[in-house]
């Protein structure tokens, strides 16, 4: 298929495309993962602009290397020794967001017609972007962990997986976190598979528990010696600001190298003026409190959601308790018809969720949806729940 042709087949963002409704009067939006305004650090974040700006060094606005500031690579590695074990600033690549290393990893890794495994409810965004590369994308069944390995080994012993995309700690959509010996597990099959893992991160910081989280896919790789290739992508969106397009590939080097490359042809290098700022944000002990206060603002704001759904939502839907990141991933007692027309009932009841479809590879899912509780108030989460009710029961009852 043609790029033209390619381009004009695929659609936009649903989710976004609801980011324009939330605008609406008295919209209550369980949509978009958006960090709570109350949250987002703008004292801290106009210091660290002046920190990074105060050098009379004009090359703070100058072009830069491709792969990155060597001071951000070396304050981005030394904020995540913990979870992925000890690296130097040359095994990094600085991207513009970690969309952008999601697109970066598909287009060095896939030609058309190869096969990448994905959870079988997957990052939109994600899919799009091996939409875009004209892999094939094939659904693997999950449970409450995520990915079932033995469905993983099953689908790469009838054909070539060329690569696997997880989330697996908090993830998007489903909230899932995946245990140590799951992440194994499905390390194992990687490997066997000859296939690149690409783990996708930006959650693991929003645990309610912070020491609930498992290593990383990464970390276990190399520590059990277990031979996978393993792509490690985070962002700090979620953590300080979705303004600030700074994300960060850990990748092998000839894999890295080729990352760069095609970086190179699609911005030459992330902004200089971005990644200043996150080395002054990365620095001294702001970032420990402000991620703590994050964990606690987060919890309660999904304990309030899981509690109003109970009182309101309870026989329509089913669902597991949040245990960090943004979302609720709810499970219908019923399926929608599939020329329900959601957007209509969201106009009525003034409420905003995202139905499951668009978190299915092949769009056919009528029985699920993600409910986000970082951006509204606790109360607006409350009326949030009360509106999603009638929703639901008006769908389920049209079916």
């Amino acid at each position: 298929m043609s790029v033209r042709a390619l381009f004009a087949k695929a659609q936009g963002s649903a989710i976004r495309e609801l980011g324009l409704l939330a605008q609406e009067p008295d919209m209550v939006s369980l949509a978009g993962g958006m960090p709570d305004p109350a949250l987002l650090p703008l004292a801290p974040v106009r210091e660290a602009y002046a920190r990074a700006l105060a050098s009379d060094n004009p090359s703070v606005l100058q072009y830069g290397p491709t792969d990155g500031l060597p001071a951000c690579k070396e304050a981005i590695a030394g904020f995540l020794a913990t979870h992925l074990g000890p690296h130097g600033p040359e095994d990094w690549v600085i991207t513009t967001g970690s969309q952008q290393g999601i697109d970066l990893a598909a287009r060095t890794l896939l030609d058309a017609g190869d096969t990448v495994a994905v959870e079988a409810h997957a990052y939109p965004a994600a899919l799009q972007a091996f939409r875009f590369c004209e892999a094939r994308i094939a659904g693997v069944a999950a449970d409450e962990q995520g990915m079932l390995p033995q469905a993983l080994a099953d689908l790469a012993g009838r054909q070539r997986v060329k690569a696997i995309y997880l989330v697996p700690t908090y993830g998007n959509p489903t909230g899932a976190l995946m245990g140590t010996q799951r992440r194994i597990e499905l390390l194992k099959a990687a490997a066997s598979a000859g296939a690149v893992l690409i783990e996708d991160d930006p959650y693991r910081c929003l645990g309610f528990d912070e020491a609930a989280a498992p290593p990383t896919l990464h970390q276990l790789n190399e520590e059990h010696r277990l031979g996978a290739q393993v792509v490690y992508l985070t962002s700090f969106s979620k953590t300080i600001a979705p303004a600030l397009r700074v994300g960060a590939l850990l990748a092998p080097p000839a894999l890295r190298r080729a990352v760069v490359l095609a970086k190179q042809a699609a911005d030459i290098h992330s902004g200089l003026v971005d990644q200043g700022v996150l080395v002054q944000l990365l620095r001294g002990d702001w970032l420990a409190g402000h991620l703590a206060a994050l964990r606690r603002h987060y919890a309660t704001k999904g304990q309030a959601l899981h509690a109003a759904l109970q009182t309101h939502a309870a026989d329509l839907m089913s669902w597991q308790p949040p245990r960090g990141g943004m979302f609720i991933w709810g499970t219908l007692r019923g399926k929608a018809p599939a020329g329900t027309d959601w957007k209509a009932l969201f106009r009525e009841h003034r409420v905003l969720f995202v139905p499951g479809r668009e978190f299915s590879a092949d769009g056919s899912d009528a029985g699920h949806l993600r409910l986000s509780f970082a951006h509204p108030s606790v109360e607006r989460l409350h009326t949030g729940a009360q509106r999603l009710a009638r929703v639901l029961r008006q769908a389920l009852r049209t079916a």
